[in-house]
């Protein structure tokens, strides 16, 4: 289970998880994601209250990277992960792609 609440602050995209990122509701995430994104300076991750992160949902924050980069935004930050999810983006390599605050 994994409940999304967005906030535009001034074309900045604040998006807070809680639960659990993986693959049964990455595609729903990604579909409210897009929508959101659009017309976005930049795009912040607060998992302060993420469990788990699967590489489906891994895939769906790399989709936003690229998704920023095309628009010529390269401002994605991932706030407040916890060890075990900063461990995963560590093993994955993500932290070369997104920044971790």
């Amino acid at each position: 289970m994994l409940n999304v609440s967005m906030n535009d602050d001034n074309g900045e995209l604040k998006v807070n998880l809680e639960g659990r990122l993986d693959a049964s509701v990455a595609q729903n995430f990604e579909k409210q994601l897009e929508d959101a994104l659009e017309g976005k300076k930049s795009v912040t991750f607060d998992f302060a209250s993420l469990e788990y992160i699967s590489s489906a949902g891994l895939r769906v924050i790399l989709w936003a990277q690229q998704y920023m980069e095309e628009k010529g935004n390269n401002n994605v930050v991932i706030k407040n992960a916890s060890d075990l999810i900063k461990e995963i983006f560590d093993d994955t390599g993500f932290t070369d792609i997104v920044e971790l605050e």
